[in-house]
């Protein structure tokens, strides 16, 4: 007999996101691997201790990555996602009944937290500490001042040498047609896939912000394929030992 289906609304759901999203996905992965907890205190400087509480910067952070993963080039379009995706909901701590932020905090945020957040974000800032100690500092850069001019003197020119010498050897060639094929692929994955064909924002600090979320969800992506690596090693290993 041919069925039917109708949508009845219900007063009450006995339901959870944590019930509807399933182990496997994406988002599950993420919040395993991604810890976002210092991105309070990094960007404590731009907030008032005083007003309205804000949207929560490592929020900010995962919206962000989220449309960077999905590839979801409107930041409205990214928003009307969330909305409805109970993933996305369950990543970012949003429940069923909450109501999701304009699409214009993240391009606030953007512009409060700079370059600077989205390079730590991706994981090669240096300790500013540590370069202030750097016994090679002076060598490297004639100007200490940001908005002066920077004249980088090459201390490692033996090094070059060698390095060339190696990339036209019969090995290094081959190692540098190898490598063509890996960088290739990675950009090929940028461009289609993470938001790096076009340039979403007008700027040169936004395309900076741009290239940095594009990178750290390729590292991600790397991650996550060495940790299911690892998993399905360690299971194997425990098959046998069973």
């Amino acid at each position: 007999m041919q069925g039917s289906k109708s949508l009845e609304s219900k007063l009450f759901y006995q339901v959870s996101l944590e019930q509807l999203v399933p182990t496997e996905h994406l988002v599950r992965r993420l919040a395993e691997i991604l810890d976002l907890s210092w991105a309070r205190k990094a960007t404590r400087p731009y907030y008032s201790h005083t007003g309205r509480p804000s949207i929560a910067p490592e929020v900010i952070a995962k919206m962000l990555l989220l449309g960077f993963f999905y590839n979801i080039t409107s930041e409205r379009q990214l928003m009307r996602e969330i909305q409805v995706n109970l993933a996305y909901r369950w990543y970012l701590g949003y429940d069923l009944d909450d109501e999701i932020p304009n699409h214009s905090v993240l391009s606030k945020a953007r512009r409060r937290f700079g370059p600077e957040f989205f390079e730590q974000l991706f994981g090669y800032v240096g300790d500013k500490e540590v370069c202030c100690c750097c016994t090679l500092q002076s060598e490297g850069v004639s100007s200490s001042s940001r908005s002066g001019v920077r004249q980088v003197t090459r201390f490692d020119t033996p090094y070059v040498h060698r390095a060339q010498e190696a990339c036209a050897s019969r090995r290094g060639r081959h190692l540098l047609k190898v490598r063509q094929t890996c960088i290739e692929g990675v950009f090929g994955q940028a461009k289609a896939w993470h938001g790096l064909a076009r340039a979403r924002w007008r700027g040169l600090v936004n395309l900076l912000i741009q290239a940095c979320l594009t990178a750290t969800v390729l590292n991600l992506k790397k991650l996550l394929c060495w940790r299911d690596a690892g998993k399905a090693v360690s299971q194997s290993i425990s098959i046998i030992l069973d």
